[in-house]
């Protein structure tokens, strides 16, 4: 795993190639490296995994017009380098870098419909003064972009991308109103003004007199039937994941898994037993036992005889958000991601890759969302028009008894997708607004809910509607795979999700949705698949999310920046946010109420990733 940066312009130096590498180290510990030509420039560190000695970057084609910049790692470069080779390439390494050169140069942008991986890299055309940026499917490696009068730049990370901009760098206060909604970053937006995310599954080519964009791929839906019968299915279901689990094994350095306790960690680890391995396994638990997870990962490791490791981070917590806040170069409200980075952490004094269990609740259904979205769907079709009044009836009776859940579940009866929706947002738009200065401007933080209805339109159109897909496109690449590959990369380890393998999705896509998602349960099939290979308190055990004590923890270890970064008279996050309504909520947080947590969150979150670059900046 590698970090990457570079640009086409005219006025770039060495000096500030050089420093747009620094900010890439931790992603690549193991090696450092630029190039400058004419007005291209390239910088790349790497983490070295494959071909250890022969894969130096920038790598050049034989004939020095094309160079490339590259994150990541593609499963298939064996048998794309098989079939080039008969056509006549001559390879010189036995990295998959140099696949990417011969296939760029036999099959131009179309190229990215052949790779089975994870990526992210540049290619430039040093003839043509012109740059291929591509992302992987799922998103799992980032790429972020600026085109200026001056040129283009292009990164892994912002810190880096920033010191090759000729702007000085303004707070996006739309993005952060977004952000404050979603607890996330939007996929295309990030916090600085001219800085844009390249989107999973799309390609943009840019020369001096054009620029062109294409989505290549996007997650296929669930069908309506199929001529597999259920137990051949299941079957072929474990086939295919230990197929997705072999090829991710390729590594020259000591590799294990994150072993959270859930379905889809354990997966993983049953997969490589069966493929003769002996893992070593890490997981994280807490001293609350609601939130304690340890248990159900030990069972796991037990039955596959592991190498396994427990860690409680309780004590590193604020240790934990100092590198959150410095190595997620996006402001990020997941608090899990403290948890994430404390087992990353841990894994690095054994392993240099690991394996994970990421998207699996995307593939399978495996949320409890996801149920409580169908029961209600199902309850609005059967009211009719009588839904509206049922709902508003259920509401005001919900409230007389102080039930949250079942106001929930009373609104959810009108409108399913908007309660859904909203159900998963810190902020509503209207709450985040009124939390940004008046100097702002004019903002629509409902931006963030348009994105969502615009997924949620086009998985209806193309069947009757799947939520799991609305997360495919939004949650997971925006959240879930941000928050792994920060925390993986801030300890310089590489992380790889077998379950996020297009081959997978594609053979899942063919499954009936009945077969995925019950009344009762998610993940039915996958449950099938492993049912006498994993332990049964792993196959019966409801879903559990990745959760963190997280307001105790800024009870305690996290009180003193709380109070600093929220409540300093000078106003949080260069001013962007009105202090006076920032510190009724933490007032309120800090007071005992509990329903502040997530928001009080959030603006920790921001106003610590502000802090930490460098006291943070004023917006435009």
């Amino acid at each position: 795993m590698c970090g990457l940066a570079g640009c086409i312009d005219d006025e770039i130096d060495q000096d500030r190639l050089i420093r747009a590498a620094q900010e890439l180290r931790h992603r690549g510990p193991d090696d450092s490296s630029v190039w400058l030509q004419g007005s291209i420039g390239l910088a790349h560190t790497r983490l070295s995994i494959i071909d250890r000695a022969h894969g130096a970057q920038p790598m050049f084609s034989d004939d020095g017009r094309y160079g490339v910049v590259f994150n990541g790692e593609i499963y298939n470069h064996g048998e794309i380098r098989s079939d080039l080779a008969h056509q006549g390439y001559r390879f010189r390494t036995h990295c998959d870098t140099e696949v990417l050169l011969a296939l760029y140069e036999t099959q131009g942008t179309k190229m990215v419909t052949s790779l089975r991986g994870m990526f992210s890299f540049a290619i430039v055309d040093t003839l043509r003064d012109e740059v291929f940026l591509a992302r992987d499917r799922f998103g799992k490696k980032p790429l972020y972009f600026s085109i200026e009068p001056a040129g283009v730049a292009f990164a892994s990370t912002l810190d880096s991308l920033l010191r090759l901009a000729h702007r000085s760098p303004s707070l996006d206060a739309q993005a952060i109103s977004e952000y404050l909604v979603l607890q996330y970053m939007p996929s295309r937006s990030t916090p600085w003004s001219g800085i844009e995310k390249l989107e999973p599954g799309t390609w943009l080519k840019w020369n001096r007199d054009e620029v062109e964009r294409r989505v290549y791929w996007s997650p296929p839906l669930p069908s309506e039937g199929t001529d597999l019968r259920r137990e051949d299915a299941a079957i072929e279901l474990r086939q295919r994941i230990r197929e997705a689990v072999d090829v991710r094994l390729e590594s020259e350095v000591p590799l294990g898994v994150f072993l959270s306790g859930g379905l889809d960690s354990s997966v993983v680890v049953a997969a490589m037993s069966e493929l003769g391995l002996r893992p070593r396994t890490f997981s994280v638990g807490f001293e609350q036992s609601n939130l304690d997870e340890r248990p159900f990962a030990r069972s796991v490791a037990t039955r596959f005889n592991t190498e396994h490791l427990e860690l409680v981070p309780e004590t590193d917590v604020l240790d934990l958000f100092s590198v959150m806040v410095s190595k997620y170069d996006e402001p990020f409200a997941d608090s899990s991601a403290l948890a994430t980075l404390a087992v990353a952490q841990a894994a690095k004094e054994h392993v240099t890759v690991v394996l994970t269990g990421d998207g699996g609740d995307e593939l399978f259904g495996g949320y409890d969302r996801y149920r409580a979205f169908a029961l209600a769907t199902a309850g609005h079709r059967l009211c009719g028009a009588l839904a509206p009044g049922i709902s508003r009836i259920g509401r005001t009776v919900a409230r007389e008894l102080g039930s949250r859940r079942a106001e929930a579940m009373s609104s959810a009866l009108e409108d399913p997708w908007a309660s859904y929706r909203d159900h998963l947002f810190h902020f509503t738009p209207g709450e985040a607004r009124k939390l940004i200065s008046a100097d702002a401007g004019l903002l629509d933080p409902g931006a963030a809910v348009a994105r969502l209805d615009e997924a949620w339109g086009t998985a209806r159109r193309r069947g009757r509607g799947w939520v799991p897909w609305v997360d495919s496109l939004t949650y997971l690449p925006d959240d879930l795979l941000t928050k792994m590959d920060r925390a993986t990369m801030a300890f310089g380890i590489e992380s790889r999700a077998p379950l996020l393998d297009q081959e997978l999705w594609s053979f899942v896509a063919g499954m009936p949705r009945s077969w995925l998602l019950g009344r009762r349960r998610g993940k039915l099939l996958l449950r099938e698949a492993y049912t006498g290979v994993l332990p049964d308190q792993i196959l019966t055990r409801t879903k559990k999310g990745f959760g963190v004590p997280i307001a105790q923890w800024m009870r305690s270890y996290l009180r003193d920046p709380l109070g600093d970064l929220l409540q300093s008279s000078a106003g949080p996050v260069g001013g962007l946010l009105d202090p006076s309504a920032v510190r009724k909520i933490v007032d309120r947080f800090v007071g005992g109420d509990d329903g502040m947590t997530n928001r009080t969150w959030n603006l920790l979150a921001l106003a610590g990733w502000c802090e930490a670059r460098h006291g943070g900046f004023g917006h435009g």
